[in-house]
């Protein structure tokens, strides 16, 4: 598991501040945790932020999509296309899933997406 040491060592060098909020590429995103992390996008305290994950697409992709909705006004097809542009895999349904349940428009995703209309039973939620 990464603690984030070497990131936080690169980040100090570049002068961001950083904060750490891991996620699980396998499991069902935990909402605190993305609340933490579209805290910390909206801070205005934090300065220019980089977010990023193993491959930059999927749990960034994710964070950056409901960013662009709930901070920025982006429609959340807009915000999806955008996700799904940058590289989204197509197999990581439950961050699909969390997106329109957090923004409630499931038409933002149904044209990608297998998992809709039908609301399956996720795990912790």
């Amino acid at each position: 598991r990464n603690d984030g040491a070497f990131e936080e060592k690169i980040a100090k060098h570049y002068g961001f501040k950083f904060i750490l909020i891991p996620m699980s590429a396998w499991t069902y995103p935990d909402d605190a945790m993305v609340n933490q992390a579209l805290a910390a996008l909206r801070d205005p305290s934090n300065g220019v932020m980089f977010v990023h994950c193993l491959r930059g697409k999927d749990r960034t992709g994710l964070i950056v999509a409901l960013h662009r909705v709930f901070a920025q006004g982006w429609a959340p097809r807009a915000a999806y296309d955008e996700w799904v542009s940058f590289g989204l895999w197509q197999g990581f349904v439950q961050f699909q899933y969390y997106f329109y349940k957090k923004t409630k428009a499931p038409q933002a995703i149904a044209h990608h997406t297998r998992i809709l209309p039908a609301d399956p039973v996720v795990a912790g939620n």
